[in-house]
């Protein structure tokens, strides 16, 4: 049995726990991250559309419009069909199959990734009944109401996002979703469960983490002043700025590879993104302040940090695979 095809890419899969629905998150290309929920056949419309059917017009103007095209070099942009209804016709067809809109969309990426349900209100009041997903791109976890029946989202009442589309401005722009957003610095999120105990379990690929959510005052501790000599202290004499940057295009190398630093030093480590493309700098084994926010093209971001022990520290773009350099602590 084929329960769906037709998808592009799909990163977080989760079954409702009221409707037994299984819900989808699907990364885009250039334009159109979706949530879909996906009955027994279904086709989710990849490589004819992406994103709701009404806005096939924006979906095909994006992708021509972008470097890439369709990022598949045997189906270019101008390959799409005329308009959503003959996009609709030259889907591949399986007996039985029929095409679902997504439930909710996002027209420039946000790189969606896992999802996560919360039906009761041991988190309070605002997270009942209430779907979770991590982004990449915003670095940042939302928090959507979910309609009584399970059938998506409840966005009636939104005026922004009662047509179920968040039009965001460009890559990685939070744009009409600001609202539901829980938190940040999260980075690659890759599972979001609520747990028998109540909280809500955050899994991070890019920070090698598992965040723990629930009301206030009952996960985390504080965390304690400095006392002693150690309180007056800012800045070690050792003190040390690097700056970090990009290449210049898209050959996705950082510049320098290698930086090299004195245990014990107090870093002041600015990435600057030089590329044309969002990027990031975290490291693989967490060091303090250094997380992975995404930085836009042409942007940067201070972290500062005391060096750890000596050895050799990998640090790495999480958005693009290979992209990687070293911090020598000596």
């Amino acid at each position: 049995m084929i329960w769906t095809y037709g998808v592009r890419n799909s990163f977080g899969l989760a079954v409702h726990p009221e409707s037994g629905a299984l819900w989808q998150t699907e990364n885009g290309d250039d334009s159109w991250d979706e949530v879909n929920i996906f009955p027994a056949g279904s086709n989710s419309g990849w490589i004819q559309l992406m994103g709701p059917p009404e806005r096939f017009a924006e979906f095909k103007q994006l992708e021509s419009d972008s470097t890439d095209g369709m990022d598949n070099p045997n189906f270019p942009p101008s390959k799409l069909a005329a308009d959503s209804t003959e996009a609709l016709a030259r889907m591949y067809q399986l007996d039985g199959n029929h095409y679902v809109p997504p439930v909710f969309s996002w027209k420039y990426p946000v790189a969606v990734t896992s999802i996560g349900f919360v039906a009761d209100d041991r988190l309070g009041a605002a997270s009942t009944d209430t779907a979770w997903f991590g982004t990449v791109l915003t670095d940042s976890l939302y928090r959507f109401p979910v309609a009584p029946d399970g059938s998506g989202l409840d966005l009636a009442d939104d005026p922004q996002l009662s047509d179920r589309v968040d039009d965001n401005t460009a890559k990685g722009d939070i744009g009409e979703s600001a609202d539901y957003v829980v938190g940040t610095g999260f980075g690659v999120v890759t599972d979001i469960v609520q747990a028998p105990d109540g909280l809500v379990y955050v899994a991070s690929l890019s920070a090698g983490s598992v965040y723990v959510i629930g009301p206030a005052g009952t996960v985390g501790s504080p965390t304690p002043a400095p006392t002693g000599p150690a309180a007056t202290h800012a800045i070690a004499s050792n003190n040390v700025e690097i700056t970090i940057g990009t290449d210049t295009g898209t050959a996705l190398r950082f510049d320098p590879r290698e930086v090299t630093v004195a245990a014990g030093a107090e870093v002041v480590l600015t990435f600057e993104n030089r590329a044309s493309m969002p990027h990031n700098l975290t490291f693989e084994t967490p060091i303090s302040a250094a997380t992975a926010t995404i930085v836009d093209p042409g942007a940067s971001e201070t972290i500062t940090f005391t060096a750890p022990a000596a050895g050799e520290y990998i640090f790495v773009c999480t958005l693009h695979p290979g992209m990687s350099g070293t911090l020598i602590v000596e």
